[in-house]
């Protein structure tokens, strides 16, 4: 006689109804999904960072200013939000009346430069607020929204991190014959959206290889700040020359003369052209520059007259028929006369640049970013084309600045030897 089959009991409501919440938890700690344990459940003290730790970290939620924010910027098709409408006005007007506050500006007037310092002022709180919401965002519990986010406020955040540093710069390092002459671009070059007109507003509205950033495949809400150049950068500056300079060297290279490097690749531009300037910051400091020169003969003159006797002073001429060491190379250089670039060459690409990151920045992007910002600050003081030097053998460096849209100048005669010149367009 067969046993009779009886349907399998699948609902578990009725058993659940009559086991007390400590029991299903004790049922459940077996499984494969278990609730997470706080540290009052599990009669354990709550973590104390000690002197030399961090805290645990802590992630903002969410707020209803963020939200508002979030869709003002993304509002419709063809027409913007009210906080995105007034952070257009703004830049567009902070970028008219930058004259007011340029370094070389005569007769300045307080009253004009404060109003000027005042609205760049509440412009840099509007953008910090759009830095925040992506950051707030990315932390956010539901991953699904966020991954259907993550490209537009990836896009709009980097944009914006780009013009706010602009606009620090105008505010302390511009001169007052600063250009900003519409490019000659088809409507059809820029992007739609927000972060296009923003484009438009910048030097380098042309430039869309900069402009184009990608998001990574994993949202991060890790963010990075491009800020002007302080003389107080300058052993921060170094020492990413010194780590960068030959990553596979252990220790630090040159040890008995530790400002060489630095002296040698950026000693001349932070000394005689500050002003184009720039550094990368995250939450432990600076990790990038981006140096340059607007018209690179005056720079070189000035070199001949003032750097390069104090660092022939700083370094006694090493013996140049023996053997010398990537040190010593590098001091000889100092004491050799430098031929002049063709003017030929100068004439298309008159803007010296030096940009670099450290090795453990992962991000991409901010490459582009301080390289857009560099170049717009030359560019909006008369600068048509940029140049710059890489040693033959340095790899790592040849790829970093063609990723940036550098392409390496046909060799012309008077070009130096051992170096590649690679040169962009503005």
């Amino acid at each position: 006689m067969t046993e009779e089959l009886k349907p399998m009991d699948t609902d578990k409501e009725s058993s659940a109804e009559s086991k007390s919440p400590e029991m299903s938890i004790q049922e459940d700690s077996g499984s494969d999904i278990a609730p997470m344990q706080t540290d009052e459940q599990l009669n354990k003290e709550p973590f104390v960072p000690g002197p030399n730790e961090k805290p645990l970290y802590s992630a903002e939620a969410l707020t209803l200013e963020d939200l508002t924010l979030l869709a003002e910027l993304f509002y419709l098709p063809y027409e913007h939000g009210p906080k995105a409408v007034q952070m257009l006005k703004e830049f567009n007007w902070l970028r008219a009346n930058s004259s007011v506050v340029s370094v070389n500006s005569k007769g300045k007037e307080p009253q004009k430069v404060n109003e000027w310092r005042a609205r760049a002022e509440k412009f840099e709180e509007m953008c910090c607020s759009v830095i925040q919401m992506f950051t707030r965002l990315s932390n956010s519990a539901n991953r699904t929204i966020l991954y259907d986010l993550y490209p537009y406020i990836w896009d709009i955040k980097s944009i914006i991190s780009m013009v706010k540093s602009f606009v620090q710069w105008l505010g302390c390092r511009s001169q007052s014959s600063a250009q900003f002459l519409s490019g000659d671009q088809e409507p059809w070059a820029f992007r739609g959206g927000l972060a296009g007109e923003f484009q438009r507003l910048l030097p380098i509205d042309g430039a869309n290889d900069l402009f184009y950033q990608p998001p990574p495949a994993m949202p991060t809400s890790k963010i990075y700040s491009i800020r002007p150049y302080f003389p107080e950068d300058e052993p921060a500056v170094y020492k990413i020359c010194r780590e960068m300079y030959n990553e596979d060297i252990e220790g630090v290279p040159f040890p008995e003369q530790p400002d060489l490097i630095g002296d040698r690749l950026v000693g001349g531009f932070l000394t005689l052209s500050p002003d184009y300037g720039f550094v990368l910051e995250d939450n432990e400091g600076i990790c990038g520059y981006a140096l340059g020169t607007v018209d690179v003969k005056p720079f070189v003159k000035k070199c001949k007259m003032s750097w390069i006797p104090s660092m022939q002073e700083k370094y006694n001429k090493p013996d140049s028929e023996k053997d010398l060491s990537e040190a010593e190379k590098m001091m000889l250089s100092f004491h050799e006369e430098e031929e002049g670039l063709p003017e030929s060459f100068l004439s298309n690409f008159p803007s010296l640049i030096k940009v670099d990151i450290h090795g453990k920045v992962t991000d991409p992007s901010v490459a582009k970013s301080m390289m857009g910002c560099l170049l717009s600050s030359i560019k909006a003081n008369g600068s048509h084309g940029a140049f710059c030097e890489v040693r033959q053998n340095d790899k790592r460096m040849l790829d970093f600045y063609s990723k940036l849209g550098c392409f390496e100048v046909a060799k012309m005669e008077g070009f130096p030897k051992g170096v590649i010149l690679m040169g962009r367009s503005l």
